[in-house]
């Protein structure tokens, strides 16, 4: 209780400090919210534009198939025809195929390799863009998660902040005018030294905090830098990595000192936190995934907080169950 209070002093004057007030820190958050929704409404609209572009690799192969029995049978093809019927080999089964009259075979062929041709370099410049653009969506949905979950304490505070300078820092918000919010240079400068410094940046005062009933930390990202940070640079091997399944949320992780084993109540107590610091936090139960440190990789060019899980194990969060709930009660 006394921390507690220690750290709401520590807020009030952080905020105070600065000539701010709380007002100001809701006001920061509003204008977080208003650009993570216009952010969310510009990519789903990109997401659309690009899938309704895209043409199914099955239809490419297939016009090419199609050319290919053509070329096969050219001299199936007569004057003013518009289909001719040929043998697929790989069916054994007759096929029409449609053509066009005023053309010669060669040109008929051709145009149909040239139109499959096109069909696949579209594909192929689409995908990367359609991938990037879903990731960019599961982005601004575990920001907007993270965001709605941080209050007024001073470590709230500042992980609000950095969302900010975050979302400036990825082109998904305006920079403000009033000399409060730093520079996207200056941003992206400070990037190489945040990540030397590694570890002792992201203390466990930065984190969520808690103490599993076997004695072993348990800390909870405040937002996807955090997280970030969590998965890539503070988790040691031993340790176990949780994250609500399939739903937006924080990143989890039980610390295990090496020689020691996470007994089934602590991975539950853990499991619990993941279910409660996620998007499915009204949720009666959660699958919440865990895995060793080991298995969790940062693909390359993945925005802050992303990661791929090459194996993992399932279990049930429950959400009313967890520490943190039990404290929003008291």
């Amino acid at each position: 209780m006394l921390e507690q209070h220690f750290s709401t002093f520590r807020c009030y004057f952080y905020v105070h400090s600065e000539g701010q007030s709380f007002k100001f820190l809701l006001q920061i958050k509003q204008r977080i919210h208003r650009g993570l929704k216009s952010a969310l409404v510009r990519v789903n609209k990109k997401i659309g534009s690009l899938r309704s572009q895209y043409v199914d690799d099955s239809a490419q192969v297939a016009l090419r198939h199609k050319a290919d029995l053509l070329l096969a049978h050219i001299h199936l093809i007569k004057p003013n025809q518009e289909t001719v019927e040929v043998i697929d080999w790989e069916t054994g089964k007759p096929c029409l195929i449609d053509v066009d009259p005023t053309k010669t075979p060669s040109e008929i062929i051709n145009a149909m390799y040239t139109k499959a041709k096109k069909q696949k370099r579209a594909i192929d410049q689409l995908v990367p863009l359609i991938e990037q653009a879903e990731q960019d969506q599961n982005y601004l949905q575990d920001v907007a998660v993270l965001l709605e979950q941080l209050g007024g304490s001073y470590e709230d505070f500042e992980a609000i902040r950095e969302i900010e300078r975050e979302l400036v820092n990825e082109n998904f918000l305006k920079p403000l005018q009033d000399g409060l919010q730093e520079k996207k240079s200056k941003i992206k400068g400070q990037k190489s030294q945040k990540k030397q410094e590694g570890s002792s940046k992201g203390s466990s005062q930065s984190f969520r905090t808690y103490l599993s009933p076997g004695g072993f930390q348990v800390l909870v990202g405040r937002n996807s830098s955090q997280n970030d940070l969590l998965s890539t640079r503070i988790a040691q091997k031993n340790d176990l990595w949780m994250h609500a399944r399939g739903v937006p949320g924080a990143h989890v992780l039980l610390r295990v000192p090496a020689g020691s084993t996470a007994a089934e109540e602590d991975i539950q107590f853990a499991a619990d936190l993941a279910a409660f610091f996620s998007k499915a936090r009204l949720e009666r139960k959660t699958d919440v995934t865990y895995a060793s440190p080991l298995y969790i990789e940062k693909p390359k060019g993945a925005k802050p907080g992303q990661v791929i899980v090459k194996k993992e194990s399932v279990t049930v969060g429950i959400a009313d169950r967890s520490a943190a709930a039990q404290l929003q009660d008291e």
